[in-house]
């Protein structure tokens, strides 16, 4: 989605905790049940190199939904193409976005007092990317209007859902920044969303 595309961060780490159910006991009974040959603890496990190119390569298999997320400045509307999103919290509604720290906009998007998703449905793979190209007015050649809530970004029309947020609260995490959006009023129609996979567009 080139540089303005965010990849997706999902860390799950298998943990051991004290105090869970301890299966220890069971797992002779249990591999033997299933035919599975269990562990030899005596064989030393292979430690296999896994750094940012391995994770994209395994996240660019999860498919997101394309969204354009739009914020104001002192400068006039800014907008990205974000796959980044996520929902949090549905009482109260939050969601987030996570952004590159290497897109121009981010400081100006970090400064604003929210911003609005707008979910892009299917044929919209020219305006997603028109706001990920940079050098762009990436507002001239589209029609759009103010959100009605004064923090959040300016409405595309060609979206079929929009979130309209307050931003709460910003989180440097890694190469990117988190930003939580507590979500003031939404739009939208029923449409099936455009998505990205595989580096690329794709249709559910």
């Amino acid at each position: 989605m080139a540089d303005d595309t965010p990849d997706p961060v999902c860390d799950l780490p298998v943990v051991a905790a004290s105090g869970l159910l301890d299966l220890s006991d069971t797992m002779p009974s249990a591999h033997a049940a299933f035919g599975a040959r269990p562990l030899n603890q005596e064989e030393p496990m292979e430690n296999h190199e896994f750094g940012p190119e391995e994770f994209k390569n395994v996240m660019a298999n999860v498919a997101a939904t394309v969204t354009v997320v739009t914020a104001n400045t002192p400068g006039g509307p800014i907008g990205l193409t974000v796959s980044a999103f996520t929902s949090v919290s549905a009482d109260p509604p939050i969601v987030l976005v996570c952004i590159d720290k290497v897109v121009g906009s981010l400081e100006p998007l970090l400064a604003a007092d929210g911003y609005t998703v707008n979910i892009m449905p299917q044929g919209a793979e020219d305006v997603a990317m028109l706001f990920a190209t940079k050098g762009t007015d990436r507002f001239a050649s589209l029609e759009w209007k103010p959100s009605a809530t004064p923090a959040a970004g300016p409405v595309l029309a060609d979206a079929f859902q929009t979130l309209e947020c307050e931003t709460i609260q910003r989180t440097e995490m890694g190469d990117h920044w988190v930003l939580y959006g507590k979500v003031v009023a939404g739009t939208g129609s029923h449409g099936t969303p455009l998505v990205y996979l595989n580096r690329g567009f794709a249709e559910l």
